[in-house]
């Protein structure tokens, strides 16, 4: 599976996960991450666009508990 799928896919699961969120605060943190995989996703897609730059607005702290879904 190349990025661009692998991305998407990642995307995919965390807007399902908002979905089946029993808090707003939870599905904003799902929706939050969704995003931030299409975007890497996205990148992948248009080489023009650097890794860098994607990769420069992710922060560590966009990936913390991302696992929970209270």
């Amino acid at each position: 599976m190349d990025k661009y799928e692998e991305y998407r896919r990642q995307a995919e699961y965390c807007e399902k996960m908002a979905h089946k969120a029993n808090t707003l605060d939870a599905r904003a943190s799902w929706l939050r991450l969704a995003d931030k995989w299409s975007a890497l996703a996205l990148s992948k897609k248009l080489p023009e666009q650097s890794d860098n730059s994607v990769a420069a607005q992710l922060k560590k702290s966009d990936f913390k508990d991302s696992s929970s879904t209270d």
